[in-house]
């Protein structure tokens, strides 16, 4: 139920505070950008956490200790959640979730809609969430990962999402590109070729480190004029953090972003593998500044209209409670 003299709905988030479910790293894991920091800029719900990992419960800026799952469901009595929202840590070898049990019990037993999200989907974490978490009434795929002939259950989970942002951080059309092009520093043996060719053009590459602060990650993106991206694989978060940065974003066109931006107009394909074409591409796009403007400027504003933390988080809302969402209707 809503805090006391709010009329939003309160939210008790069950994530990993820290990367990998892994404390001893220190590293703050990046759901908490995409879920509690994109949740905050829209101000559209209030909530409360429980970090698994950490064995840590907040509400209303108190920590309690999390000694056991039987706590949990106390705390949960307590705060009243109109949405449980899970996001577990699909690893064998690393399990520190709650036990599926205990929160089968908060859903079925105690009555709390729990929502499940999956950031990185594939085969088998789809039948891991099938097996260990059959308790979620719906599940988002932020990844495009289509479930059909993996899941026992596919309609219960909804892929044709991104991922949300903390508009706060990421937005910004008006900053100074500095950086020729920026790409990701954990790819293959392509590696070598890609700086090969871009060098041969010369192209001055950036390479963020996942090990930063968000806000430092993103002010590279924010910096860069070109965002290359490699994989070929369906789209991840970093298409929707390059296009509401207001970087071109360079992609393999075997992709299905094209469901999501219009090729040529909002952003740049060249053929997978071809990473001569790639840079060819670049080079011609830093060279051409008005080109390059024009659309990076169309694919920020179609992600900065389209795919908001606002719309991520009230369509959510929809899949658990319909035309009867404390959100308002369909977005």
């Amino acid at each position: 139920m809503p805090l006391p003299g709010s009329s939003k709905p309160h939210i008790l988030i069950i994530m990993e505070k820290y990367r990998a479910g892994d404390p001893s790293s220190g590293i703050i894991s990046t759901t908490e950008h995409q879920v509690l920091r994109s949740l905050t800029s829209t101000g559209l719900a209030t909530y409360a956490t429980a970090h698994y990992d950490a064995e840590e419960l907040h509400h209303q800026g108190q920590q309690f200790k999390l000694a056991g799952d039987g706590v949990l469901v106390d705390y949960c009595r307590q705060v009243r959640p109109d949405v449980i929202l899970f996001d577990p840590i699909l690893r064998r070898s690393i399990s520190p979730n709650p036990n599926p049990v205990t929160l089968a019990f908060l859903h079925w037993k105690a009555g709390f809609p729990i929502l499940g999200v999956l950031w990185d989907a594939g085969p088998c974490s789809i039948q891991m969430y099938d097996a260990d978490f059959p308790f979620c009434q719906h599940v988002i795929l932020s990844d495009n990962f289509n479930p059909t002939g993996c899941s026992v259950n596919p309609s219960r989970f909804s892929w044709d999402w991104w991922c949300p942002t903390d508009s706060r951080i990421v937005n910004d059309p008006g900053y100074a590109r500095t950086l020729d092009v920026s790409f990701p520093t954990h790819m293959g043996p392509e590696l070598q070729e890609i700086v090969t060719q871009m060098a041969s053009h010369g192209i001055e590459i950036s390479t963020p480190s996942t090990h930063v602060p968000v806000e430092e990650f993103y002010d590279l993106y924010k910096r860069a004029k070109i965002k290359f991206k490699v994989s070929d694989k369906v789209p991840k978060h970093r298409v929707f953090e390059a296009t509401l940065c207001g970087s071109l974003l360079l992609e393999p066109a075997c992709t299905v972003t094209n469901r999501y931006f219009v090729p040529g107009r909002e952003y740049v394909t060249y053929e997978y593998g071809n990473w001569a074409e790639a840079a060819e591409k670049a080079r011609y796009y830093l060279d051409h500044e008005g080109e390059r403007q024009q659309i990076a400027r169309a694919g920020y504003e179609k992600a900065t209209s389209t795919y908001t933390a606002t719309r991520w988080w009230t369509k959510a809302f929809w899949h658990l409670f319909g035309n009867a969402s404390p959100l308002g209707g369909y977005p």
